[in-house]
């Protein structure tokens, strides 16, 4: 299933007036320390529980001590005047002392990640956030804690309703923002949740993620390339279908939605800037290669195809440029060299369908039917065809490589634990 935001902008309700920290508030808060303390980044363990299980009331009421405590760990001189306050101190005294500030914020943002991760296997609460009210004006958002949005819902080119987004991902982005002094991590970690999101299928968390990253990150390579893969995977056929849907008008995604056209030449742009930044980003220049030959420019997609080899190319990533490469030469009228790339890619994954099917259309344009019967003859005959098949998840972007992307994350975070 994929979620689209909603096209218009939900009023997301600002949070309630300014009060002071109530000890109840500075309890709450405490848990929470607990909870970042004693995590096990990638486990399903009762910190992580506690965290998806906590409501809309329970974030009302630890949103005034998050909020002292917040401008703490931002580097705020600030004196408690009251019980509630000196225990806010006390827990930033702690983290700060051990293990430290941004080894606090670290385990934090991956708690908060692992909840959204692992939602589906943990008890979360009813929906008991305030209703969105749709409007056409811009609103100021929430504070991350107090996120509530719904998203539109799509499968198979059909929307099938709304869904609550989940807060911890906001939440999350907020602490990796307070980060500053670590933009290796907060790249690293901007990088492995947008592969999640889409490999999940999250394109409306993944629209907003990307668009934050955009701000903090503007020239990172990873986050170039996941807003050129998330414009890509817009424009593919299996999204674009949703135009179809008779309820598609209502639905309030036609404005999330960009034609084809409008988001692959978003996607075009952002490839050539990654390409600008770091000229040896090769599958870059692979899925750039796609986009040119997609509006008629074989040649100069050829080219990049040329460019993307290297001597370390990795194999997923060699396999895409011969089987576009394939498509390309054909598209030119080389028959003979499209059966090249395409063989060249049968290589590498000798099962892949995709492979398959191309060299026999290439083998049938060279007269070589027999080779075209040939090629035919063997598909449907390897068990596990996606698996062996690279280009099934070509639309997943950096997300076919996501269990090793955020598995780095935990590890990394794992490293500092006492």
């Amino acid at each position: 299933m994929i979620r689209v935001a909603a096209a218009t902008v939900a009023v997301l309700l600002f949070a309630p007036a300014a009060r002071a920290q109530s000890m109840a508030s500075a309890t709450a808060l405490r848990h929470w320390v607990d909870a970042v303390n004693s995590h096990n980044p990638g486990h399903v363990d009762p910190a992580v529980a506690a965290i998806a299980a906590l409501t809309y009331a329970d974030r009302l009421e630890l949103h005034p001590a998050m909020e002292f405590f917040f401008r703490l760990l931002g580097g705020e001189a600030l004196r408690p005047h009251d019980p509630a306050q000196q225990l806010i101190v006390s827990l930033f005294e702690s983290a700060r002392d051990k293990p430290g500030v941004a080894a606090f914020l670290r385990r934090a943002a991956v708690l908060h990640t692992d909840a959204a991760i692992f939602a589906d296997r943990l008890q979360a609460p009813p929906d008991a956030a305030p209703p969105a009210q749709r409007t056409g004006r811009r609103q100021e958002p929430p504070p991350p804690l107090l996120f509530h949005d719904r998203y539109v819902e799509q499968t198979d080119g059909r929307i099938i309703g709304e869904v609550a987004a989940n807060w911890n991902w906001p939440f999350a982005r907020s602490l990796v923002d307070l980060l500053v002094s670590d933009r290796a991590f907060a790249g690293q970690w901007y990088h492995a949740v947008g592969a999640y999101m889409m490999a999940a299928g999250d394109l409306a968390d993944l629209k907003t993620h990307l668009q934050h990253a955009a701000d903090v990150l503007p020239d990172d390579p990873g986050i170039l390339f996941d807003r050129a893969c998330r414009a890509e995977i817009l424009g593919l056929s299996f999204n674009q279908a949703v135009r179809d849907d008779r309820s598609y008008p209502t639905a309030a995604a036609n404005a999330v939605l960009p034609l084809e056209s409008k988001t692959n030449a978003e996607a075009e742009a952002l490839f050539r800037r990654v390409l600008e930044i770091d000229p040896s980003y090769a599958e870059a220049r692979v899925r750039l290669a796609r986009l040119l030959q997609q509006r008629g420019q074989s040649d100069e997609g050829m080219s990049e195809i040329e460019h993307a080899f290297t001597d370390n190319l990795p194999r997923v990533v060699a396999f895409l440029a011969h089987l576009v490469g394939g498509r390309i030469e054909s598209a030119r009228g080389r028959a003979a060299a499209s059966l090249v790339q395409y063989r060249a890619a049968m290589s590498l994954y000798p099962d892949a369908q995709s492979a398959l099917l191309g060299a026999s259309e290439a083998a049938v344009m060279t007269s070589d039917v027999a080779e075209a019967q040939a090629l035919v003859g063997t598909l449907g005959r390897a068990p596990d065809a996606f698996e062996k098949d690279p280009w099934w998840s070509y639309h997943l972007g950096p997300g076919r490589d996501v269990d090793a992307l955020v598995g780095a994350v935990w590890a990394r975070v794992r490293q500092q634990r006492p």
